[in-house]
């Protein structure tokens, strides 16, 4: 879906809410000329968002998705990530084993972690997890919902906006791990050996304790 930035669209979209079918006059209380008002109009018509009909300007269904998801008071729409994160684990005599995977891929190309990936419009949070296994590892499993991180970015140059990450354990592993992927180069690794890895994300090992929890959590994160 187009993202509208313009303050006057904005603006429209806003007033469609609160008064449809709008007439002319009633949305165009600018110091705008009707004709360079009406040229957003037509962006927003040519857009799919707003429609004209005989009784005046409505929102689309497109429009009526778009406004849901904006914030009245700023006019944007919050940008939240939704992603999982997988503890892959399994026995080896006594050790237990950690599959981490070195990012092939920017941002954070060379980074060594778990592996995660971003919620789908429509995808379930273990549709999600299933598909990131796989896809990443070569492998397959059941799942275990563990918790959830909210982090906040208040850092106007990160790279990655709020998000909520899922904390997602993987049991009971079927086939093969793949060494390389396309996302990855996975190793298995002693979980007592994770904070002797240079070049780890930065939390790797408050993460594990995460993992381990026996209820679930709900953590908040900011970063400054």
């Amino acid at each position: 879906m187009t993202k509208i930035t313009h303050p006057i669209q904005l603006g429209i979209i806003k007033k469609l809410m609160f008064l449809s079918p709008a007439r002319f006059s009633d949305l165009n209380d600018t110091d705008l000329t009707n004709d360079h008002f009406t040229f957003h109009i037509k962006k927003l018509i040519v857009d799919g968002l707003v429609e004209k009909t005989l009784e005046g300007y409505i929102l689309t269904s497109s429009g009526l998705l778009y406004s849901s998801n904006l914030d009245l008071d700023s006019l944007e729409i919050p940008h939240i990530k939704v992603g999982v994160k997988l503890f892959i684990s399994r026995k080896v005599g006594n050790r237990e084993e950690v599959l981490l995977g070195e990012r092939l891929r920017e941002p954070f190309k060379g980074i060594v972690g778990f592996h995660t990936t971003k919620v789908r419009p429509n995808e379930s949070v273990f549709d999600t997890a299933s598909r990131c296994l796989l896809n990443e590892t070569g492998l397959k499993g059941d799942f275990e919902y563990v918790g959830m991180e909210y982090v906040i970015e208040r850092n106007l140059k990160a790279l990655n906006s709020s998000r909520m990450m899922n904390y997602i354990r993987v049991i009971n592993l079927k086939s093969e791990m793949i060494k390389l992927t396309q996302e990855s180069r996975n190793i298995w690794v002693d979980i007592k050996d994770v904070g002797k890895i240079e070049n780890t994300y930065v939390g790797i090992e408050k993460d594990i304790e995460l993992f381990m929890s026996k209820q679930i959590f709900f953590k908040e994160t900011v970063v400054n």
